[in-house]
C-alpha cells in the first residue's frame, strides 16, 4: 500500500512540475480545448506539447476525449492542493 500511494505521489508531483505543464493546465481550468488549437493557445510546439500532455495524462491532471483535451483532478490531497495553488495563481 505505501509503494502504491508514493508511486501515486510521484505521478502527481510530475504531472505539475514543469513550468509549461502548469502553463497547459492553468490553460485548461477555464475548459475543454481541441487537441489541434492547444498548441497556438498555449504557445507550445506540437511536439513537445505532446509529451507534456502524456505527463500530465498519467499525473491525472488531463483528460483526452474525442480530440478535446480538459483539465481533471484527481482525487488526492496532494493533486487538489497543487491544483488550487495553481488556481489562485500562487504557482507561475
Amino acid at each position: 500500500l505505501f509503494l502504491l500511494h508514493t508511486a501515486a505521489q510521484g505521478l502527481i508531483a510530475a504531472g505539475l512540475a514543469h513550468e509549461r505543464r502548469i502553463r497547459i493546465f492553468r490553460f485548461l481550468l477555464g475548459g475543454p480545448c481541441p487537441l489541434r488549437d492547444l498548441p497556438f493557445a498555449v504557445r507550445i510546439p506540437a511536439h513537445p506539447l505532446q509529451v507534456h500532455l502524456s505527463t500530465l495524462q498519467a499525473g491525472g491532471f488531463v483528460a483526452r476525449v474525442n480530440n478535446q483535451v480538459s483539465a481533471t483532478v484527481p482525487n488526492h490531497p496532494l493533486a487538489k492542493a497543487l491544483a488550487k495553488l495553481i488556481q489562485r495563481g500562487a504557482v507561475r
